[in-house]
């Protein structure tokens, strides 16, 4: 009876130890795949300024050759050339600042075991003017961004915008990406193992999402990097982001259903409640509420659904 006894409480905690494992690399898949998708993005600014810099030196020379040839037609080119490279490279060292910020606060080890959860869907990675999130548990905190610091967000949680603001957030595992526009409300819907789902509540979101084939070659391109890293990832959480890949992503609002390929687009609830879609890249298969059919919508194309189901594809 001892022996039975003590049997069953090592595989009670057995159990206990690999929900624990489990959830501990659920999570890992969520880090994981944030940081393969900022230090992806960190190279391209990177190679943006190179290239932004190497354009100044070219037009600053054609400026200079110009001017002691007295071609000022030329020089205005080559300033204008000079200007817009500047801007360029201005704008792509705001970009890596903001991403080192947001692999900074991902790899913070301390951070990170406060927010262990495994119904987290993604951070806030950049945001401007008033912008708000609620959690739909007890005691329904709502909190303000109000600093730059990136911030997770969780299954139930809903952010909500106001005049002149919107807010940007890396979701699906590093996946996509979703900003969110002027006065907008969107809930993270659900997240789990088979599926990522946000529901449009009002206004509009602009959604990016990688194509699975692309962003496995990112995981790989990143994997050696990823061999010395502090939090030593394991190959079984990078099996795990890879297989994670194939949860479908949905787009809901009142009138229809949004399933996300590897596509952009514009979605948005005008003042009448319809539901107006903007394809700019790929493709999403659209179920109307109403009636339950599906139309595929390529890039760009427009298809509105209205509140009576009715439907206008241009």
């Amino acid at each position: 009876m001892k022996l039975l006894m003590s049997l069953i409480i090592i595989l009670f905690f057995l159990h206990l130890n690999l929900q624990a494992q489990e959830k501990d690399s659920s999570w890992s898949s969520v880090q994981l795949g944030m940081i393969f998708k900022f230090e992806h993005q960190q190279e391209e600014a990177i190679e943006g300024i190179k290239k932004a810099q190497a354009t100044m030196i070219k037009a600053q020379n054609l400026i200079s050759v110009s001017k002691k040839k007295n071609k000022p037609d030329v020089e205005a080119i080559a300033y204008r050339a000079f200007t817009t490279a500047q801007n360029n490279k201005q704008r792509y060292e705001r970009i890596k600042m903001q991403i080192q910020k947001n692999i900074s606060y991902i790899k913070n080890k301390d951070g990170f075991k406060m927010k262990l959860d495994n119904k987290i869907t993604g951070i806030i990675t950049n945001y401007t003017g008033r912008v708000e999130f609620t959690s739909d548990k007890p005691p329904y905190d709502v909190t303000y961004i109000n600093d730059e610091s990136a911030k997770y967000i969780r299954e139930g949680d809903v952010i909500s915008t106001y005049a002149n603001s919107s807010v940007e957030i890396e979701c699906l595992d590093g996946r996509g990406s979703v900003k969110i526009g002027e006065y907008s409300s969107l809930k993270i819907k659900k997240k789990d193992d088979t599926a990522e789902i946000l529901s449009l509540i009002k206004g509009n979101l602009d959604v990016a999402v990688e194509k699975a084939e692309k962003f496995a070659l990112i995981i790989d391109e990143n994997v050696k990097k990823l061999l010395n890293h502090p939090m030593d990832f394991t190959n079984k959480e990078i099996n795990m982001l890879k297989a994670k890949m194939q949860r479908k992503f949905e787009v809901r609002t009142p009138t229809a259903v949004l399933a996300v390929r590897g596509t952009k687009f514009r979605t948005n609830i005008d003042k009448a409640g319809r539901t107006i879609l903007d394809m700019k890249e790929g493709v999403v298969d659209v179920t109307n509420l109403k009636d339950l059919s599906h139309t595929l919508v390529y890039a760009g194309e427009r298809l509105i659904i209205n509140i009576d189901g009715s439907t206008t594809k241009e």
